[in-house]
């Protein structure tokens, strides 16, 4: 009778000892389980799944229609210099050292041209009136610079400016100067023309008159105090070719 129950035991004993390592195969057979919460926290950038992420595709343009080109900033246009009477003039006097009298009557003798010494860029000793032929110095450009009104621009490209002063008690001097290079105020001048001749009057912003008038020395000087129009106050354009 003890047999029997030995042998019932002993197949008991290798039976759990079987499940055991099955259950441990099992075990080892089968990944880890991520748990829930990180599953959730790990997957929170990331698209759902089954669904398909879409990327920024440029749109396609109808046939025969091209894309718009880029715009591009406005740059600032340079301001264009004041424009230029074609050619160049001699400032011929109507009236000067070649003046001839009559009684009352002035008539224009042998013509004279003003001169800016050095062609220009002058403050002291700017102009002589005495030349009897037209070279580089006796050369002038007009420029525009609206209303009616111009500059006198010289060949080293120095601009005529003309001013008075007053002197006590009644006297005015005028002074004619070309050291500027810039246009200003005391730059412009308006040409009104007479009626003999085709001459001009040359009238600063401040109403008075280039002109010629005769000094201590027996000279004629160039000067801008000039009040009323007289024939030293007269000349004529005279244009000269720029290929001469």
């Amino acid at each position: 009778m003890k047999h029997p129950m030995f042998l019932f035991v002993t197949c008991s004993f290798f039976l759990s000892v079987l499940g055991c390592a099955g259950e441990a195969k099992k075990s080892s057979s089968e990944p880890a389980s991520t748990p829930q919460l990180a599953q959730t926290e790990g997957g929170k950038d990331q698209p759902p799944s089954g669904e398909v992420q879409e990327r920024a595709v440029p749109p396609r343009m109808a046939p025969g229609v091209t894309a718009p080109l880029p715009t591009r900033p406005i740059q600032p246009v340079a301001t264009p210099p004041p424009p230029l009477l074609p050619g160049e003039f001699a400032l011929e006097a109507w009236a000067g050292s070649g003046v001839v009298t009559t009684g009352v009557v002035s008539a224009p003798g042998t013509p004279y041209y003003i001169t800016a010494v050095n062609r220009g860029c002058q403050r002291d000793d700017a102009f002589h009136t005495n030349a009897a032929q037209v070279g580089f110095r006796e050369r002038f450009k007009l420029v525009v610079v609206g209303n009616g009104q111009f500059t006198i621009q010289t060949a080293r490209v120095c601009y005529v400016r003309s001013w008075t002063t007053n002197i006590p008690p009644f006297r005015t001097v005028g002074v004619v100067q070309s050291d500027v290079i810039t246009i200003g105020d005391t730059t412009k001048f308006k040409l009104l023309q007479q009626p003999d001749s085709g001459t001009y009057a040359i009238q600063t912003v401040s109403g008075y008159y280039l002109g010629l008038y005769r000094n201590s020395s027996g000279t004629f000087s160039f000067t801008t105090d000039r009040s009323v129009i007289g024939p030293g106050d007269k000349f004529k354009l005279i244009w000269c070719d720029p290929l001469s």
